[in-house]
């Protein structure tokens, strides 16, 4: 499945996923900018059902903005960046067993070019980074 965004006007909007076995389309601001360091939004959270093979809104996101000048280092260059976080529990048998905190760095008119997300039970072992390897804007 894939996830489906574009940059806009007021920032980054989640429009949907697109899947063989179903299609979702919404238009809202996923992480807006311009904002200010501190602000917090909820947002709906989007999952993809692997068992149903289906779309849904699963809970939701509170995200915090905590930079607006971030420099991000890339293999795709150097971005000045809005960054914001949010923590995503998971659950077994309905009750919380771990969580993950990601960090999500976006360069107005380019899109998300870093993501890190760090587990709460040991953030040295359980760590996932990924960066913009290259783009071309047009």
């Amino acid at each position: 499945f894939y996830w489906l965004y574009r940059n806009g006007e007021a920032g980054l909007y989640l429009m949907g996923g697109m899947a063989d076995t179903d299609t979702l389309f919404t238009q809202y601001v996923d992480k807006p900018w311009p904002a200010g360091e501190g602000q917090i939004w909820d947002i709906p959270r989007l999952a993809f059902s692997r068992d149903s093979l289906k779309f849904y809104v699963s809970d939701t996101l509170q995200v915090t903005l905590i930079d607006t000048d971030r420099k991000t280092e890339t293999p795709a260059g150097t971005f000045t960046c809005y960054v914001y976080t949010f923590t995503i529990e998971f659950l077994e048998d309905g009750h919380p067993f771990t969580s993950w905190d990601y960090y999500m760095h976006y360069s107005p008119g380019v899109g998300l070019v870093a993501q890190t997300a760090i587990g709460e039970d040991d953030p040295d072992r359980f760590k996932e980074e990924m960066y913009l390897m290259n783009y071309r804007v047009k």
